[in-house]
């Protein structure tokens, strides 16, 4: 039989005691009390729960309301009577409190019932929805599940309510448009963007003999990016002009290939919605076409200045509200971005950081003035030095866009290629970390990473300095002998002090 497992998003506990001197005793004995005593209690109520096989429950809230007056001098809850009698409340209040959330689960007037049942596959698809949003893991999945989630996840099984309902609300972001451009391939937005419309059934068909989709893939990814705005624009605002021109701007390219725009707009109604008739479609281009023409004549007849005024109205009226959208999506990352915490994976990379200036400068992504030139590579080069892969998916890459400046919810291209040469320079970086580090002698850079870089931490910037905490182990001991301050850090490109309590 396979036992259970739980996982608990956050705990949080509210005392109310005689005295401040009480609450702090209380305080300093809280931890073990909770590890010992409150979350085996809690694991055994939770054994106890009967669900379907293949069934995951989710419990939004579970809240307890505990008073107990016997042991008032006993702060450290060693006194056996203060501690079963705390035990003996906890228990009973929990088994109440269940019960009271399973009649929630059929309570039909509530669109989101606090204990919610649901299959594994909905699991699977509620974590990509989760990613795709917030660019990040949700706290319910486990560090095994996250390693393998990429690799596991089965397009094919996208096609139901759960995922074509959240993603079509989800799509309308411009955020989520970019991060699925960014984080996912061509053939792989094709399947979001199919499922999400109930086309699954033609989606390997499609891939294999689309030539557009050819064309794509030999593309650079601002070609890509270009394309599938343009597409989402079509889709979701209903403004094919961006899609048409975006055509006539690269004609020769899809000329070379033979897709004219009729084959180029057949292409695309294969995997999105394009909801315009052919007549509609057909007069937009040319009204498109004639206002090119129009405008070249006047530009070859005027000086530049005042070819610049003559713009039609609808579109430089369409073009400003994209603009629009693109700052208060971007003011809104960054407000976002100062004002919560996140667990991140590479936080071992804080050891690195009077080395970090020089690298990155060898790598050509920094200028001598300390500016990165382009954060995004500087991202993929520190992602390198702690785990030595490529091509990550940005959950993983959390603290190297902090280190890099990129704001947590803004998106980066994944496939982005670090030249060998660029490697290299990593590694001789590695190796002088290791050579300053005289406490680690003779280690490899392979312990390096695997002992001290790749650490999972608590990165918190909801105050006036960003402060990272990493979980203490055996090994660490050697940190008292590293010859570099790890405990307040200055990068040269950041503003602001990094506190680290390690």
């Amino acid at each position: 039989m396979i036992k259970n497992s739980h996982s608990i998003q956050k705990v949080f506990l509210e005392i109310d005691t005689s005295s401040m001197q009480t609450a702090n005793s209380i305080k300093n004995n809280l931890a073990v009390f909770l590890q010992n005593e409150m979350f085996p209690l809690i694991e055994k109520q939770f054994n106890q729960i009967k669900s379907i096989d293949n069934q995951i429950i989710q419990i939004e809230k579970l809240e307890l309301y505990i008073e107990s007056n016997t042991g008032k001098n006993d702060v450290s809850f060693t006194n056996s009577e203060t501690k079963n009698d705390i035990k003996n409340r906890i228990e009973k209040e929990i088994e109440k409190a269940l019960n009271e959330l399973k009649k929630t689960s059929k309570n039909e007037e509530k669109n989101q019932p606090e204990w919610q049942e649901i299959s594994l596959k909905d699991k699977q698809i509620k974590t990509l929805l989760y990613f795709i949003e917030n660019g990040n893991m949700p706290w319910w999945i486990s560090k095994e599940d996250e390693i393998l989630f990429f690799k596991e996840l089965n397009f094919n099984e996208l096609q139901n309510d759960t995922f074509q309902i959240a993603f079509q609300k989800l799509i309308r972001q411009k955020k989520v448009q970019k991060r699925i451009i960014n984080q996912f391939s061509n053939q792989e937005i094709v399947f979001l963007s199919s499922s999400a419309i109930s086309k699954a059934e033609t989606q390997q068909t499609t891939i294999s003999t689309n030539r557009l989709l050819q064309l794509l893939n030999q593309k650079t990814h601002s070609f890509k990016v270009l394309f599938w705005e343009s597409v989402f624009d079509f889709w979701i605002e209903k403004k094919p002009i961006h899609l048409i021109k975006f055509y006539y701007q690269e004609e020769a390219q899809f000329s070379s290939k033979k897709i004219s725009f009729e084959l180029f707009i057949q292409n695309i109604k294969t995997f999105v919605p394009l909801d315009f008739t052919n007549e509609e479609l057909l007069q937009t281009k040319t009204d498109y076409l004639a206002s090119e023409k129009e405008n070249s004549v006047i530009k070859s007849n005027s000086d530049s200045e005042k070819a610049e005024k003559i713009i039609e109205p609808f579109f430089e009226n369409e073009i400003r509200k994209d603009e629009l959208m693109v700052e208060n999506d971007f003011q809104q990352e960054l407000y976002i971005s100062k004002s919560e915490s996140c667990y991140v994976q590479n936080a071992g990379l804080i050891i690195l950081h009077p080395f970090l200036k020089e690298v990155l400068k060898s790598c050509r992504v920094m200028s001598d003035e300390n500016i990165l030139l382009d954060k995004e590579l500087a991202a993929h080069i520190m992602h390198y030095a702690a785990t030595k892969r490529e091509n990550d998916y940005e959950h993983s890459m959390l603290f190297e866009k902090f280190l890099c400046g990129i704001p947590m919810q803004e998106s980066i291209q994944r496939e982005i290629k670090i030249e060998d040469w660029q490697k290299e320079q990593v590694e001789e970086m590695l190796e002088s970390v290791v050579h300053h580090w005289s406490a680690l002698k003779n280690t490899s850079t392979a312990v390096l990473r695997s002992e001290f870089l790749q650490r999972e931490g608590k990165l918190d910037w909801s105050e006036s300095n960003p402060k990272l905490t990493i979980e203490r182990k055996t090994q660490d001991l050697l940190l008292e002998k590293i010859p570099w301050n790890i405990s307040i850090v200055k990068i040269p490109w950041i503003q602001k002090l990094i506190y680290t309590q390690w």
